[in-house]
């Protein structure tokens, strides 16, 4: 499935789903046949609902890999499947960019979110974590836990907006090196890092930060979750 929008000008290999005259075949009778437009286009619902089906069990089935995994899997035979995997983070993100350079530093992610704006994804570990939680004896010989942000998401937060800020400040003939015809308002960064905690302390912790921070910040399993109700509402609409 992941293959089944790619098209290779060059020689394609011996394992390609097919060929090239039979997609000139095809394609003529796409351009020139209104009832094959209509059976093509009716069928592009549930071929991104299995692809998304399809990347939602590949992240279930590797949280205990780290952020170079996830990079690599996006970026997989120079990109040819970047599209597609990149539904992970949102059907509604568009034309994913990867490690764009900004000022020499690489984004992880850049997104056109419903055509209109840009959204920036900082792509960390899902294994890494969220808090960094303390527990230590008071005086009453009960427990005193504390949260604050793990070392990985304290770097990750000012990395994001470094990278928003130098954005703003490229010109137009810059951002069109990064492949982007037209510059967008960033209007959303994301950080997706770690895992949730069956704990309430630690739940409220997290509710807590998200409804502060001007950031989004997803864990892996928010991220699982929004595919699930994708994948749900999909299913309800074909």
């Amino acid at each position: 499935m992941d293959a089944i929008f790619q098209l290779e000008s060059t020689n394609e290999p011996r394992n390609s789903l097919i060929s090239s005259e039979s997609f000139i075949s095809i394609f003529t009778k796409f351009i020139s046949d209104n009832k094959i437009q209509e059976s093509i286009l009716e069928s592009i619902p549930q071929i991104q609902l299995n692809s998304l089906k399809q990347i939602k069990e590949f992240v279930k089935a590797n949280l205990d890999k780290n952020e170079t995994f996830f990079q690599n899997w996006i970026d997989e035979n120079k990109g040819q499947f970047r599209k597609q995997r990149c539904l992970m983070f949102g059907i509604e993100y568009i034309d994913p960019k990867r490690e764009g350079e900004l000022n020499r530093k690489r984004f992880d992610i850049l997104a056109t979110q419903n055509r209109e704006r840009h959204i920036l994804i900082e792509l960390k570990s899902p294994t890494a974590d969220v808090f960094e939680v303390d527990e230590t004896a008071n005086k009453n010989e009960g427990v005193a836990t504390s949260y604050k942000l793990s070392r990985e998401l304290s770097r990750a937060i000012p990395q994001i907006l470094n990278y928003k800020k130098l954005y703003a400040q490229m010109n137009t003939e810059t951002v069109k090196q990064l492949g982007i015809i037209q510059k967008k308002e960033i209007s959303e960064c994301i950080i997706i890092i770690g895992q949730r905690v069956d704990d309430d302390l630690w739940g409220e912790n997290y509710k807590s930060l998200c409804d502060h921070v001007s950031i989004k910040i997803l864990t892996y399993t928010d991220l699982i979750e929004k595919m699930e109700n994708t994948i749900h509402n999909l299913e309800q609409n074909l």
